[in-house]
């Protein structure tokens, strides 16, 4: 759990066994800017190159403010959920660095909007299995399409052993996303995305 001050970030890591606080001193201005690369990097001039380089600055920047110095903590953990605050709210946790390696490389990470959301969890469902969609690279989007979308949709549920069915290219529109997706327990999205302000 995340939390702010005037002039630091106060860091809340709970465990089964344990609670602990802590306070890092920060450059407001500095994580305000980071946070917002994460988010929108900005627009290819030339190519993506760019976009890609800033984007993947900023969280590697960001993973060494915010996780670097929590590593011993989190050595070993394999599920890691986050509360984010303020200007975190947003931020892609997943797929920032610790100790030079992406978060979702080692570990599954969840985002809950507060604390209070670990209190009033649902039970889960008895059933053992689950259908999914998977939506890979749309037709016809401003961005264009996106190299390896399609075969990331695929595997997604080739490897699953679950019931799944796949979306590409023409199927994959957003009225066919609407009318398809209230059938499904998991969806998968391997597309475009456009920020919503």
């Amino acid at each position: 759990d995340f939390f702010f001050t005037d002039d630091a970030l106060l860091v809340f890591v709970m465990r089964r066994e344990s609670l602990r606080a802590f306070e890092f001193p920060i450059d407001t201005l500095e994580l305000s800017t980071l946070c917002t690369s994460t988010r929108w990097p900005g627009h290819p001039v030339a190519s993506e190159d760019a976009v890609t380089r800033a984007w993947d600055n900023a969280t590697t920047q960001l993973g060494r403010l915010l996780l670097d110095p929590l590593a011993d903590l989190l050595a070993g953990v394999d599920r890691l959920l986050i509360v984010p605050n303020g200007t975190l709210h947003g931020v892609p946790f997943a797929a920032l660095r610790l100790g030079g390696t992406r978060l979702i490389e080692t570990m599954s990470v969840a985002i809950l909007p507060a604390a209070e959301a670990l209190l009033s969890r649902r039970p889960r469902p008895t059933r053992e299995r689950y259908s999914m969609l998977a939506i890979g690279d749309p037709a016809g989007t401003r961005e264009g399409r996106l190299p390896g979308a399609a075969e990331e949709a695929r595997r997604v549920v080739a490897q699953s052993s679950h019931r799944g069915e796949v979306a590409i290219g023409a199927d994959a529109s957003e009225a066919s996303f609407r009318k398809r997706a209230a059938a499904f327990d998991r969806i998968h999205l391997a597309a475009h995305g456009t920020i919503d302000t």
